[in-house]
């Protein structure tokens, strides 16, 4: 793995674009958002040969601005592939003075024909394949009353189900992993799995993840079906402050050690290892097809702090010392680690590239270091090394916005677009073919590439 192949690579195909993402990829055909002067559009690509097959506008919900934007595909029973998301649509006449009222809409991938349309909703959680990978899934809130309700459509049928046998969750929950919600009631947050309209179990999150733990402040959670696992990280509030529109109005400082790793049995809620003073944030863009978690034989990593505190909202560090771990996702065991270095940054302990979970980068006095996650073996970028480095897309938010601006104007969060670099993270030419089996989007033997104006295919070797 440690040996790239430094041969420059050029596209077999290129289409200009403006993406927020990175594209889903299945059946031939490459599913793209992209940002216009007012919004966001779907595109439908032709893998083989880049050609546009349909399109389509795409609202962001109520998730927006701060959950990030990306295509989703799914598949009916039948197996075909299906584009599912948001579309804007008038606000019925008992709107409670809300906006951004939305439908949820299926599109078969490969022809661009609307399978489903639903009625106006408030959509909170947009629509996703469900937890066994079939149909569409989303949560929207009642104007009135603000409780969360859970929607399963069949998109053989063109059914809209919901109630206890979809999701027996009630109050107000959404969806932080698969199957995995966080639930608020009476003030206090709970984790809840639910499988095939059974709450399997619930438990408090600052039981999982200790004092000041809570979702609202980000989460990232990886989930194991061969494990039976849940792996995941949540925010911690080192404040007292429990409204957290006044908290995030604001400037706080979080201790990094106070951060936690925690592993739990998925079936069953209970908690089997917990790593302090470490996070799963920092690895949440790393693949983990070539890792334990799936059938590979890698390790996945975490981030691990001796020292040092980060200021919020921001990513500004403090005295920070940092070092990446190799894990055993059983037993959260340390199978191998890196040398402890200070950081000013996540990016400066483990670099966003993509890969398939058998490698990742970190930083180095002279650029990049290449670690090997079977084994921790590790050497220095070359000056011939190629990598994928990303860059944070943002996209125009729709117009009349349920809430306040954010700091940063009226921007949604994206995905992320990446470019070919080096190992000082400056942009080359061109990727090289030792780099296209870092793009996670491959299908029908072509990788595909969201860069800032351009999506574009690659033949692979």
């Amino acid at each position: 793995m440690l040996d790239r192949s430094t041969t420059s690579a050029d596209a077999v195909w290129e289409v200009a674009l403006s993406p927020i993402a990175q594209p889903e990829v299945a059946d031939g055909v490459a599913l793209v958002y992209a940002k216009t002067a007012s919004g966001v559009t779907a595109h439908a690509i032709s893998v083989t040969d880049g050609k546009e097959i349909w399109n389509q506008t795409v609202h962001p919900g109520l998730g927006a601005p701060g959950v990030s934007l990306t295509p989703a595909i799914t598949k009916t029973s039948a197996g075909a592939s299906v584009a599912v998301f948001l579309q804007e649509t008038a606000a019925p006449t008992n709107d409670s003075g809300t906006s951004w009222w939305t439908a949820p809409v299926a599109v078969d991938l490969k022809s661009g024909k609307e399978l489903y349309r639903g009625d106006p909703q408030l959509v909170e959680s947009r629509p996703a394949a469900c937890d066994d990978e079939l149909d569409m899934c989303f949560t929207s809130l009642d104007a009135q009353t603000r409780l969360t309700t859970q929607h399963r459509v069949d998109l053989s049928a063109g059914t809209d189900s919901t109630g206890p046998e979809v999701n027996p969750l009630t109050g107000n929950f959404r969806l932080v992993g698969n199957g995995l919600y966080s639930v608020v009631e009476d003030g206090r947050e709970q984790l809840a799995r639910v499988s095939a309209g059974s709450k399997l179990w619930e438990a408090d999150v600052q039981s999982l993840f200790g004092p000041g733990a809570t979702t609202n402040l980000g989460w990232t959670f990886e989930y194991s079906k061969k494990l039976d696992l849940y792996i995941g990280s949540v925010g911690i509030n080192p404040t007292t402050e429990t409204d957290y529109a006044r908290l995030m109005e604001q400037t706080f400082t979080v201790d990094l050690t106070k951060h936690k790793t925690v592993g739990f049995r998925a079936s069953t809620g209970e908690k089997l290892w917990t790593a302090e003073g470490s996070e799963k944030w920092c690895s949440s863009g790393v693949g983990k097809t070539e890792t334990k978690l799936m059938e590979g034989n890698a390790f996945p990593v975490r981030c691990e702090y001796n020292q040092g505190t980060m200021v919020v909202p921001g990513d500004g560090y403090q005295n920070a010392e940092g070092k990446v771990v190799g894990y055993d996702p059983a037993t959260g065991e340390a199978k191998w680690q890196t040398k402890p270095t200070p950081i000013k940054a996540a990016a400066d302990l483990l670099i966003p590239s993509p890969s398939r979970g058998d490698m990742v980068l970190t930083g180095g006095p002279d650029g990049l270091v290449i670690v090997d996650t079977r084994s921790g073996a590790s050497r220095e970028a070359t000056s011939e090394d190629v990598f994928l480095c990303s860059k944070a897309a943002k996209y125009p938010l729709p117009a009349d916005a349920p809430f306040p601006v954010q700091p940063e104007g009226n921007l949604g969060t994206g995905g992320s677009t990446l470019f070919p670099c080096d190992r000082n993270a400056k942009a080359t030419p061109a990727p090289a073919t030792g780099t296209l089996r870092d793009i996670p989007a491959t299908n029908n033997g072509v990788a595909v590439l969201a860069q800032e104006n351009s999506l574009s295919g690659f033949k692979l070797p």
